[in-house]
């Protein structure tokens, strides 16, 4: 039996990764949702630390952004991309931070709960 079946677990939010935080709003309904609920988060300790997810320069990967308008890994639209998802998401980084304690660290990963 899987262990969030086993354990009863269940996303605390809609938002279920960072990917899906894109918006002021929802990163600030996001930390109200995880405070009201006690949530547990499960990040990777880098993107914790640093907020940034990790980016390598590839010339020969912008000529499909230049076609196709898409992100590719490598991309200088990907870098943008990267960059202003840091800038939205620093909010919910920082209260990660200051405002949860870690509960559990294992694999590159920590669980944080929220400080009473």
């Amino acid at each position: 039996m899987p262990v969030h079946h086993r354990l009863a677990l269940r996303y605390a939010s809609y938002h279920t990764d960072l990917n899906s935080v894109i918006t002021t709003p929802i990163v600030e309904g996001l930390i109200a949702e995880l405070k009201a609920r006690n949530a547990v988060v499960i990040i990777d300790r880098t993107q914790l630390e640093t907020g940034m997810r990790a980016f390598r320069a590839d010339s020969l990967a912008n000529a499909i952004p230049w076609l196709t308008s898409a992100p590719m890994p490598g991309s200088d639209l990907q870098a943008v991309v990267i960059q202003n998802d840091a800038m939205i998401q620093a909010p919910l980084l920082r209260f990660l931070r200051e405002d949860c304690r870690p509960i559990l660290e294992e694999d590159g990963y920590v669980a944080l709960e929220p400080r009473h």
